[in-house]
């Protein structure tokens, strides 16, 4: 694992009281066990602007005033909340050291009034869209599973029999048990926020024009087939919400928005995806990703059978700004250099040379935490 020399001369200087010589090259050796061992003192105070690590490597928080004022937060700390301190800590840990990654050297971080947030690194040539907040992935990552799990059931092939049976019920029946699943997955996800007592939804101006398109699709759609207003709005408020912090999912669903038009959608909704999955599976090496996204798929293609759905589809697709899901100039920008998945349909060494001629061969100034 290689630090940051700034948080190597701390390291140096803390060791050096306890020990009689300690190189900083034994010292990069010692990296990971230095910060489990001192895992305990970040701090994670609720009103600081900073989420701190006593050598300097810290997260900015988002301002109070970019989240919506849900009823429950602010409360007083139980022993419950002290324990997800404790948890948070420690995801705060597990995502420094995962896996290895290049980090560039932050600049500054802006909250525009036209919405998202914009985080600007020394030499680099775009601001990044978006933040992903240690604290506020802890919160989504559970929500994300719930849904993913809900997701994964309705797959399994014994209960998808079950659920083909619906197709014969009555049009309001099938609306009533889609409506107490989404009830459901919205008031879950709530709980889980309202538990780890941090501010996660934001206002809606406050997000950025890509996960606004998601809101307006999923509340569009739900309302058309027949669920309640609030109730779409606030599932769809959610999916907006895990859309605008999960870089890795965002980035991926725009790469593929960026193959198709309204057109082809609008055409043919079923077939259009299927093609899109295809690209998807070409695109993305990981086994488990690309099961998450099949299921997707196959569930929402299912569905499309039906004429009121397939209408639906076609009345959100029609509300949205497909342009505004698609990456611009400067999400393609920062795709260039990520490992793990061919945006454009390129692999990685093709994107990075082109990186390298952007840069004129000379990359901005970083540092790898991770591995």
């Amino acid at each position: 694992m290689i630090l940051p020399d700034g948080i190597i001369e701390a390291m140096h200087k803390e060791y050096s009281t306890r020990m009689e010589s300690v190189s900083k090259e034994e010292l990069q050796e010692k990296a990971f066990d230095y910060l489990k061992e001192t895992i305990d003192r970040i701090e994670l105070i609720p009103d600081d602007p900073i989420i701190r690590h006593p050598d300097g490597f810290h997260f900015p928080r988002p301002p109070k005033h970019l989240f919506e004022n849900y009823p429950g937060l602010g409360e007083i700390p139980t022993k419950e909340d002290e324990e997800n301190e404790k948890n948070e800590k420690q995801a705060y840990l597990n995502n420094v050291t995962r896996q290895q990654q290049k980090v560039f050297i932050q600049d500054r971080i802006e909250y525009p009034s036209s919405g998202g947030t914009l985080t600007y690194y020394k030499g680099v040539l775009y601001p990044q869209k978006g933040f992903p907040s240690p604290e506020i992935m802890t919160v989504l990552n559970n929500i994300k599973r719930l849904y993913l799990g809900f997701i994964w059931m309705a797959s399994i092939k014994q209960i998808y029999l079950i659920l083909s049976l619906v197709i014969f019920y009555p049009w309001s029946w099938k609306i009533k048990i889609l409506d107490t699943w989404i009830h459901s997955a919205e008031r879950l996800g709530f709980l889980i926020i309202k538990s780890y007592n941090t501010p996660v939804i934001l206002k809606e101006k406050n997000y950025m024009e890509s996960s606004k398109q998601v809101y307006i699709f999923v509340h569009e759609f739900l309302t058309a087939i027949g669920i309640p207003d609030g109730r779409s709005r606030s599932f769809a408020k959610m999916i907006e919400t895990i859309f605008e912090y999960d870089s890795a999912y965002r980035i991926r669903i725009q790469d593929i928005a960026d193959e198709t038009t309204v057109a082809k959608l609008h055409l043919n909704p079923r077939r259009e995806l299927l093609r899109l999955l295809d690209i998807f599976k070409q695109r993305e090496p990981k086994a488990t990703l690309q099961g998450k996204f099949i299921t997707l798929v196959r569930l929402l293609t299912f569905a499309l059978l039906h004429p009121r759905i397939k209408k639906a589809f076609r009345h959100a697709l029609l509300k949205i700004d497909l342009k505004k899901l698609q990456p611009d100039e400067a999400d393609k920008y920062f795709v260039m250099g990520l490992d793990g998945y061919d945006f454009f349909g390129e692999t990685i060494e093709v994107r990075h040379n082109r990186w390298l001629q952007i840069h004129n061969g000379i990359e901005p100034a970083s540092f790898v935490v991770g591995g």
